[in-house]
């Protein structure tokens, strides 16, 4: 599962500590650009929705309000984990230890019995992560519609801050890459000489740039690891994070689920020209 883990600079860093607390697949098919996809190589999908709470509350009213969401759903997500958040604070050029500041509640993350779908109520917002047997983009909204109707019914009105999806695909690619302007739009050819695609061991490609159709951001990341030697195919994460921040905002605006459906388009449209024709046509 993506990890949602803040970290800060200057010194400070805040990381997330996990404590514990005591089926047939539908084939589907993908529109990309006129491109139909009845396997596409989805390895997980998520819908975040970051929130603010409006009534004040402090960490104990919090964590019971969150805790009743687990309830809510635990048939459906048995595996519930506590996510607490410390900071660490350090000068690296002191001889006095680290600073830990005590433990801050964040939320819960749920897991089904399979593990292949987990849900985070956190006191910032909503996640919702399909992991395995993706079956349709219509199923991952639904089912997210239905979480946030338990987190609202929980929290009560909270302000949306921001609205994101992302998907990572794994795809398999020819190695050597041969062709990299057919076989994978965009990507810088090394500095190397020759200055040939064909040369490139292993990668990692991001880029964050504006949407302006949508008004969204879109951080894009492509990585390739080297395969074993003689291994005629490596494997590249394709990574599609499409989010908006947002103002105005209330829990039940429908304009939360337009506004996300239209990030399903534009991670349509970047995927569909982040990988060659050719290579897709294997998840026909």
């Amino acid at each position: 599962m993506l990890s949602l883990v803040p970290t800060g600079w200057f010194g400070v860093v805040s990381f997330i500590e996990v404590v514990k607390v005591p089926k047939s697949r539908m084939c589907w098919r993908m529109l990309l650009n006129n491109i139909v996809l009845s396997r596409p190589p989805i390895v997980e999908a998520l819908i975040d929705i970051r929130c603010e709470w409006t009534a004040g509350l402090d960490n104990e009213a919090i964590l019971q309000r969150l805790s009743t969401c687990t309830d809510a759903v635990k048939e459906q997500f048995p595996k519930i984990e506590r996510q607490v958040s410390r900071t660490l604070q350090f000068d690296p050029h002191a001889k006095a230890p680290p600073n830990v500041t005590q433990p801050l509640f964040m939320g819960f993350i749920a897991r089904s019995a399979n593990g292949e779908r987990v849900v985070q109520f956190r006191r910032d917002g909503l996640t919702f992560s399909q992991l395995a047997h993706y079956k349709s983009w219509d199923e991952l909204m639904g089912l997210t519609r239905n979480l946030w109707d338990t987190f609202g019914g929980c929290t009560g009105t909270v302000d949306i801050s921001r609205l994101a999806t992302r998907f990572i695909n794994k795809v398999r690619v020819p190695f050597p890459i041969l062709d990299a302007a057919s076989q994978l739009p965009g990507l810088p050819l090394p500095l190397t000489e020759p200055s040939s695609s064909s040369q490139l061991k292993d990668f990692v490609f991001r880029t964050r740039s504006l949407d302006v159709p949508s008004s969204s951001q879109v951080v894009l990341t492509r990585v390739l690891e080297e395969p074993l030697e003689g291994a005629a195919f490596a494997q590249l994460v394709v990574d599609i994070d499409v989010f908006k921040m947002v103002s105005g905002l209330m829990s039940n605006d429908e304009s939360i689920w337009k506004t996300l459906d239209s990030f399903r388009d534009v991670k349509n449209r970047i995927f569909s020209k982040s990988v060659g024709s050719d290579i897709l046509d294997q998840y026909r």
